[in-house]
């Protein structure tokens, strides 16, 4: 267990708070998590939770446009959010005296947006713009989209976090709005304060400042967990320099023993270039220029892709029966115990890690504090990958990582008079939380 202290309550209007103190350096780490994120968006409105949170930047009842970064800025703080499949985080660090300008400011976005059409169509516009940077004219942009409807075919999980062009190009003042008063309630927020404080005047801060918000709580939202389904295919012609094959193996959800175990098992499969794919596959066999390999944690069920792009000369069938390969002869056949071991110890490391910074260690009180009521939980994520066992490790992959039932993409070069994409993919495998300042 990590040994830290923190204080956990609720106020009367629903808003959850966790306050923890380290007094290292005079600053302090303001977060707010609210329970919604891309799967909680209706056909025709995806994208929603991603340009909300851009918005969430353009005005509030008492902060004009671009008042909050000036505010921020002007006493050398930091701010950023992002958003996930699960949920919307927005951080501010800030030297611990600014302790209550944050909270001012966090209550006042709580409270409402004050939006103009000028500024939807400006963050419409930065949106529409951060895909096509990083979906529509990347080389393998397509492939985390393409991969998800696949391995989600009727599951809110199917669709991008971005959205789609269309559906942010017709988003209307009053959509937004809507989407943001049925979501951000004090009944669906976590508010986490970590750093510099003492703990029982934060407390009364918080009461001042959030304390005459009225309750409120979100709709049920009804998010399943994900079936697992799987054996899926799709062959793209594209403009990429080198044939591609990916692999997506659905996964339980993160807080099941299970899912650790797969945690486990895929840093050794595909963690670093000392990993057993990348060993089979780029330096004995050749068959592969490099990997992107992830393991994505969700609430209703994450999911492990392996992505191969094919050395000069290799096919998309060659990787794709060297991948089969090892899936089932090296990983079916049981990972060693050295792997395993460190792998575990590879992870439990990171997890140390994580809570270190005061943005980390926010994020997790709150991730916890939300979808576990628990923010303690946070404190033993190294001890999960401790008590799993190698056989129920093995267990697991026998259960979720067979090849015949993975969603496979192949991307293969089409045919073009033009230029082609030159140089590696800017695409990470599985995906991951999108921030608002992903675009400078």
């Amino acid at each position: 267990m990590i040994p830290f202290s923190y204080i956990e309550f609720a106020l009367f209007n629903g808003l959850l708070v966790v306050l923890h103190r380290d007094a290292t350096l005079p600053l302090i780490c303001v977060n707010v998590t609210y329970g919604v994120g891309s799967a909680d968006e209706e056909n025709g409105r995806t994208g929603y939770a991603h340009l909300v949170e851009h918005l969430m930047f353009e005005g509030s009842p008492n902060l004009p446009h671009g008042e909050y970064d000036r505010r921020c800025e002007a006493v050398g703080g930091d701010n950023n959010a992002e958003t996930t499949e699960d949920k919307t985080s927005y951080h501010l660090l800030v030297p611990s005296h600014c302790l209550e300008l944050a909270l001012w400011m966090e209550s006042d976005r709580l409270c409402g947006l004050s939006l103009t059409e000028e500024s939807l169509a400006v963050q419409r516009s930065v949106v529409m713009e951060e895909r096509r940077q990083c979906i529509d004219n990347q080389p393998y942009g397509t492939i985390d989209e393409r991969l998800a409807r696949l391995l989600f075919p009727d599951h809110p999980y199917g669709h991008h976090i971005l959205g789609s062009m269309e559906d942010i190009a017709s988003a209307t003042m009053e959509s937004v709005q809507e989407f943001h008063t049925a979501w951000y309630r004090p009944g669906n927020a976590v508010l986490t304060i970590v750093g510099d404080h003492d703990p029982d005047r934060t407390a009364d801060l918080v009461d001042k400042w959030f304390g005459s918000i009225p309750a409120s709580y979100p709709k049920d939202r009804g998010i399943p967990v994900s079936a697992q389904k799987g054996g899926a295919r799709e062959v793209i012609a594209d403009a990429v320099p080198l044939p591609a094959v990916i692999a997506g193996f659905r996964l339980p959800p993160d807080w099941d023993e299970e899912f650790t175990c797969l945690e486990i098992a895929a840093e050794a499969i595909g963690g670093g270039n000392a990993s057993l794919l990348s060993s089979i596959l780029v330096y004995e066999r050749r068959v592969a220029s490099h990997l992107s390999f992830s393991c994505e944690a969700r609430r209703a069920g994450g999911w492990i892709v392996a992505a191969a792009f094919a050395a000069p000369g290799r096919s998309a069938e060659e990787v794709e029966d060297t991948l089969r390969e090892v899936f089932t002869d090296e990983v079916g056949a049981g990972l060693g115990a050295e792997q395993l071991e460190q792998a575990r110890n590879r992870l439990e490391a990171r997890a140390y890690e994580g809570m270190r910074p005061l943005v980390g260690r926010a994020e997790r009180f709150a991730h916890h504090a939300l979808f576990d009521s628990d923010a303690g939980l946070a404190l033993h994520i190294p001890e999960r990958y401790v008590r799993v066992s190698v056989s129920q490790i093995e267990e697991a992959v026998r259960r979720y990582l067979r090849f015949e039932e993975a969603s496979i993409l192949h991307f293969v070069p089409a045919e073009s008079d033009g230029p082609q994409h030159s140089g590696r993919s800017a695409f990470a495998a599985g995906g991951g939380p999108v921030s608002r300042k992903t675009i400078s």
